[in-house]
C-alpha cells in the first residue's frame, strides 16, 4: 500500500491532499475519505482533532 499526504494551494490556503493506492470495487478509496473528511471544519480547526486521533490509536496499541 502506498499512502502519499500533501498540501496544495487552494483558494490563496494550503489545504491537506492525501492520496492511497487501495480502491474498492467502485474505485473509491476508504482511506482517503476516512482522512479527508473534516466534518464541515476548517482545516486550522481539525488539527486538535489530528492529535486527539493519534492519542486513540496510541491507547489502543
Amino acid at each position: 500500500m502506498k499512502i502519499l499526504l500533501t498540501r496544495e494551494n487552494a483558494g490563496g490556503n494550503l489545504s491537506p491532499k492525501f492520496q492511497s493506492d487501495i480502491f474498492n470495487k467502485d474505485g473509491v478509496s476508504p482511506l482517503v475519505c476516512l482522512m479527508m473528511d473534516d466534518g464541515g471544519q476548517t482545516y486550522l480547526q481539525t488539527i486538535p482533532w489530528q492529535g486527539e486521533g493519534v492519542t486513540k490509536i496510541n491507547l489502543i496499541k
